[in-house]
Parts: C-alpha cells; sequence; structure tokens
C-alpha cells in the first residue's frame, strides 16, 4: 500500500511539473502569477441596470447618456421606462 501511495504522489507530481513548463513554453502565464495591465482590461467589467437592477457585462449592455453621466441598460425596455421617468420628472420641473 506504501509503494503505491509513493508512486501516486511521484506520478502526480512529475504531471503537475509538466504542465507548468509547457504552459511556461505555450507563453501562458502559470496559475497564479500577477496579471498585468492587459489583463486586467481584458476582464469584463459589470454595470448594474438603473430600472430592475440587473448586472451584465458593459460590452452587452445598452448605453444612454442622461445628465452628463453613462448609464447602462439591460434590454430597450428597461431603457424606455427610463427615458419615460425622464420626461414625466422633467415636465413636472
Amino acid at each position: 500500500m506504501l509503494k503505491f501511495l509513493f508512486w501516486f504522489f511521484v506520478v502526480t507530481g512529475v504531471v503537475k511539473l509538466l504542465g507548468r513548463v509547457i504552459g511556461r513554453a505555450a507563453g501562458g502565464q502559470p496559475a497564479g502569477s500577477v496579471q498585468g495591465p492587459e489583463a486586467l482590461k481584458a476582464q469584463r467589467r459589470l454595470v448594474r441596470d438603473p430600472v430592475c437592477g440587473m448586472h451584465m457585462a458593459e460590452e452587452l449592455a445598452l448605453p444612454l447618456k442622461a445628465n452628463g453621466e453613462l448609464l447602462h441598460f439591460c434590454s430597450e425596455e428597461c431603457r424606455a421606462k427610463y427615458e419615460r421617468s425622464m420626461v414625466r420628472h422633467a415636465a413636472s420641473a
């Protein structure tokens, strides 16, 4: 039983080591490494819909610039609801 455990750990260690070496040779970063600014920019930024509160990736959201502020919406319906409420607020002011 001890022989089996010994060889199991030896083979597992060799496989992990080969994975790291092959990953570096292919140009990839090793697991747990610090990411550079390019990698941080590539990560998706989440934005929140002001009408329904849904979170989504900024690339998928529908933008609207209102009162000098950029807002993001999950759908045309939420965007239209927000625009209608803006018209009501403007009419009552």
